[in-house]
């Protein structure tokens, strides 16, 4: 793939995800796997590097084909594969290219390293472990997996990702405009996430509540805490645990939701509505789940605040 159609179809992507061109999270940061923190969206230039990879294998081991023939007869002739190099001005890109990618996996492994993983990679066809080779790692996660769970939808863990990642658009970030940074609930101290999802007093009222629901014995002081908590206090059945899980993730959503109705639409903050869709979220998800189970048996009932 040229690298313009790959700039411009990571520009459709990016569009699609934030709806304008302004980024939240660095482009490099989404294309990490969710257990190191990213949205595991493909890194198109990374792939195309991972491609290449395939052909310098190709180029290596002289595979029968006219191209590879033609590349040692008339560019590299008789000079040996791991010595030669492209002249900038006479070979093309892709040459170029190629070569740079063999060059950059010997300057990180060494030249018997790179041979192996080559040919480990074709002769099994692992593009994916090519992929991981090449991409850049940061350290794993303990939260990916609970705010990425399949049976919470996507949509509460997107906001609680952009909530761990302090990405968020709260008053406290927004530098670009003149506005008041102050709490639009409790209008006592500026609005940072922390603020508005843990220390405002509003919020706090949902929290109490939604803290005793889901069996939590300290009150959360980050989304971070609160998931470690959640997973050292909570109940060893799976169902209640799960019903944890979606609790936190939605009640950091409708938080968020609400906020925003009351910035943008002048609605009052309503604790008991926002409870509501909590309890009412949890259960939906719960009996899609697990249709056969008595989950009113496993989880508090949804009809007391």
């Amino acid at each position: 793939m040229p690298d313009n159609v790959a700039s411009r179809l990571v520009a459709i992507e990016r569009n699609f995800l934030w709806g304008s061109k302004q980024a939240k999270v660095a482009w490099s940061v989404i294309c990490l796997p969710t257990h190191e923190g990213g949205l595991g969206i493909r890194d198109l230039g990374m792939w195309n590097t991972t491609l290449h990879a395939k052909i310098l294998w190709k180029v290596h081991a002289k595979t029968d084909s006219l191209w590879i023939k033609w590349i040692h007869t008339e560019i590299i002739k008789d000079v040996d594969f791991w010595e030669w190099q492209p002249h900038v001005k006479e070979h093309s890109t892709l040459i170029k290219h190629i070569f740079s990618i063999r060059d950059e996996m010997i300057a990180r492994s060494s030249r018997e390293e790179t041979q192996q993983l080559l040919t480990q990679w074709n002769a099994r066809a692992d593009t994916k472990a090519a992929y991981d080779w090449f991409r850049p790692r940061e350290d794993r996660r303990f939260w990916a997996k609970y705010i990425w769970h399949k049976s919470i939808t996507p949509k509460y863990s997107f906001i609680a990702w952009l909530a761990l990642r302090g990405r968020l658009s709260t008053r406290d970030r927004i530098t670009w405009e003149d506005i008041d940074a102050t709490c639009s609930l409790c209008a006592r101290d500026d609005e940072s996430a922390d603020h508005l999802f843990f220390r405002c007093r509003e919020t706090w009222s949902v929290w109490d509540k939604v803290r005793d629901w889901i069996g939590l014995r300290r009150r959360p002081t980050t989304i971070k805490r609160a998931i470690k908590w959640l997973v050292r206090d909570g109940r060893p059945s799976r169902i209640p645990q799960l019903a944890g899980s979606i609790a936190l993730m939605s009640t950091i959503y409708y938080i968020w939701i609400a906020r925003n109705s009351v910035i943008m639409e002048g609605k009052t903050f309503d604790i008991a509505r926002v409870l509501y869709q909590i309890k009412t979220t949890v259960y939906s998800i719960l009996y899609a789940k697990f249709p056969h189970d008595q989950v009113l048996l496993h989880v508090p009932d949804v009809t007391h605040t």
